[in-house]
């Protein structure tokens, strides 16, 4: 097939950029799916103006009725119908979507646009217009070019292969470490010391050995992986000496085994794999081998990331599924071009970081694997990535110019989009919770100089407990009989995202007095816990249901297949309607179960909106204009966030069991009202 004349027309070398969004966001749950708006610093939405890019085909019609006799509009037909496909499936699966966004967005005969891609590497993107939103488009799809190699000196990217683990993946692998360490400044070269143990590949045969390595500096790479439920190969006191002597790679799960070859072809002599270099069965080294990962981490060399493979037998090589690769002969080239259809969440430089759907993603533990590493090479579903100081590169040559977290200002707001992340991934051990974040918490301790509480900081206390709970979407109803993982008041109580952080203006209302934490080790004091309270004095008032029946939009929650928030009224509200609370705990909410507790809210602080506070003429007695212009002013001006807590013991002991916002009259009323404030114990 040869080209249309539209696309012999397309200046690929000129394509103007896209423009710089504001914003994203992805409709439905689709990833691919993504939206970018355009809006100013102070939200306001700026309508974006023709051309946002090179005018393509008129609408979708006009493009499917070219694609048959145009191998790059088939391209991206391809890509258009892969949307498609996407966006339907939200129809027909997603209630929510159905409910609350489809009357909103859909498709249309809009133009198409092509720009460049974000990263600026060969390709281009087609944007569509979100029809009747001048701010709005759509990312519906985007091709990459590639060529072989020396053949053009405008395209240096080389084509993907089938599999990751071939001799091509393994040499660009080899390049992006190389480039990395001889051009980066920002990325660390240097030796290190090695972790306790390590395995020695050095050895050119089928065998390595474990190393006791205390004090041995040198290049290690270290594995991050997911074990799975199945019987892994391990190390115990009573194989140690073994390992010692020497392993066979035929006896490697297929992981660890592949993680070798990496690390053999990249040059490295020492490999750290946990399940083998820290005693399986013993607590004593769990704990103080868990207390180092801070060390083990940011000083490999290398992290190799085995994301797409759900165990320990899969591996971190694989044949990538077909992303419909083409090749085209494009004039502007002169050379014929390989075409790959490109990953449209990837491709805004925002929006393909997290690596969402990927299985080791979804493991606590390598949260902290990824953030505390030099640089990462991923193998991805996908393709392989590289991540450093100097940002993300993909095999198709997508880019982000900044890592997925960079710790190089730590600051409570910085733990708190770390407990973010942290918040929807799995635990095999619950009680892994804080353990899987104590080499975080010990290098954020560094810097904070603030004492570590459970999870939380002694230097932003009342912060710390508001945290909010955002359910993960694939969580069971599960009962809060467990085993102790943490205290009611702190995130890692809570199986899900713990949204912490606050909005300027906050203002602390509660105080906290003491607090006092028992950690299962003296080990690591940032892991386990088996005791934590804190004594705080704040108002505190009772919540009574809510006697009125669903609102409207309640209804429309329902019909989605989702059960309202339980909604109550204080001793303040002004109508039966109330306030809707959310429960830590599904297993409560979907039960009713908190029908039978004393409920009462505990407010931790307040926003108070300065520019609203002026609203009042300077001398103006506001006692005589009548307290419902009062209540007015003070309900624009504030609101707080409290927690929903219940009595263990009939007095002076809460537990935590949920959170709301109340509006600014109640929050008022409260605090002036003495006799609703207390000192009380939360454990």
């Amino acid at each position: 097939m040869s080209l249309c004349d539209l696309c012999l027309s397309i200046p690929f070398d000129s394509l103007p950029a896209p423009p710089e969004p504001g914003s994203s966001s992805i409709v439905s749950s689709k990833r691919d799916l993504v939206q970018l708006w355009y809006e100013t610093e102070n939200k306001i939405g700026v309508p974006l103006h023709d051309p946002i890019g090179f005018p393509y085909h008129e609408n979708l019609d006009a493009l499917a009725a070219s694609s048959p006799s145009c191998t790059l509009c088939a391209a991206v037909q391809s890509g258009v119908d892969l949307w498609i496909e996407d966006y339907r499936d939200a129809e027909k699966s997603d209630q929510y979507f159905l409910q609350f966004l489809k009357d909103e967005i859909s498709g249309g005969g809009q133009r198409l646009w092509l720009t460049k891609r974000f990263s600026g590497t060969p390709g281009f993107l087609v944007l569509v217009r979100i029809p009747d939103y001048t701010t709005g488009v759509y990312l519906m799809t985007g091709v990459g070019f590639t060529a072989e190699a020396g053949l053009n000196d405008k395209i240096s990217l080389q084509p993907m292969t089938p599999n990751s683990g071939d001799q091509n993946s393994l040499d660009l692998a080899a390049s992006w470490l190389e480039g990395c360490v001889n051009r980066h400044e920002k990325c660390a070269k240097g030796d290190a010391l090695l972790p306790s143990r390590i395995l020695d590949i050095s050895a050119a045969g089928d065998m390595i050995k474990l190393l006791d390595s205390e004090g041995i500096s040198g290049k290690y790479a270290s594995l991050s992986y997911c074990w799975g439920s199945s019987t892994h190969f391990t190390t115990s006191k009573e194989s140690l000496a073994e390992r010692q002597f020497g392993i066979s790679l035929s006896d490697l799960p297929q992981t660890i085994l592949d993680a070798v070859i990496i690390a053999r072809h990249l040059g490295f002599q020492y490999l750290w794999v946990d399940s083998l270099c820290i005693l399986r069965g013993d607590a004593e080294d769990w704990a103080r081998e868990s207390a180092r990962m801070i060390d083990v981490y940011s000083n490999a060399h290398l992290v190799i990331a085995a994301n797409h493979a759900k165990n320990s037998s899969v591996g971190c090589f694989h044949t990538r599924a077909s992303r419909l690769r083409g090749i085209v002969n494009l004039p502007s080239y002169g050379v014929d071009v390989h075409t790959i259809l490109l990953h449209p969440h990837d491709e805004w430089i925002a929006g393909g970081r997290d690596f969402h759907g990927e299985p080791l993603i979804l493991r606590g533990w390598a949260l902290q694997e990824r953030v505390l590493a030099r640089r990462v090479l991923h193998y991805n579903a996908q393709k392989m990535y590289f991540e450093c100081n100097h940002g993300i590169v993909g095999e198709d040559g997508c880019n982000t110019p900044d890592r997925w977290c960079n710790l190089e200002k730590l600051d409570i707001a910085r733990w708190n989009g770390l407990l973010w992340g942290y918040g929807e991934r799995n635990l095999t051990k619950p009680t892994d919770k804080l353990p899987a974040m104590s080499g975080l918490a010990k290098l954020f301790e560094r810097e904070l100089g603030a004492q570590y509480v459970a999870g939380i900081w002694s230097n932003a206390l009342i912060e710390g407990l508001a945290w909010q709970c955002l359910r993960k979407t694939d969580s069971e109803i599960t009962s809060q009989e467990q085993e102790y993982i943490g205290p009611s008041w702190s995130w890692a109580s809570f199986d899900g995202i713990a949204a912490t952080g606050l909005e300027p203006g906050w203002e602390d209302v509660s105080e906290i007095l003491e607090w006092h934490v028992e950690p299962k080790t003296k080990a690591n004091p940032y892991g386990e816990v088996i005791n934590a309270w804190i004594r705080i004095r704040a108002p505190i008032f009772p919540l009574v249901p809510s006697k009125r029946g669903d609102t409207d939009h309640e209804i429309k929650v329902r019909q989605a297949g989702i059960k309202p928030n339980p909604r109550f009224c204080t001793p303040f509200t002004k109508n039966d309607e109330g306030q809707g609370i959310s429960l830590d705990s599904k297993h409560v909410k979907e039960s009713e179960e908190w029908r039978a507790w004393n409920l009462q809210a505990m407010v931790l602080g307040r926003y108070t909106n300065s520019e609203d506070s002026q609203s009042v003429e300077p001398g103006k007695d506001i006692e005589k204009e009548g307290s419902s212009k009062e209540e007015e002013i003070v309900q624009e001006r504030e609101f707080s966030q409290a927690l929903v807590v219940t009595s263990m013991d009939g007095g002076t002991t809460f537990k935590r069991v949920g959170w709301l916002f109340l509006e600014g009259v109640e929050v008022a009323k409260a605090i002036e009202d003495q006799s609703y404030w207390h000192t009380v114990t939360l454990v």
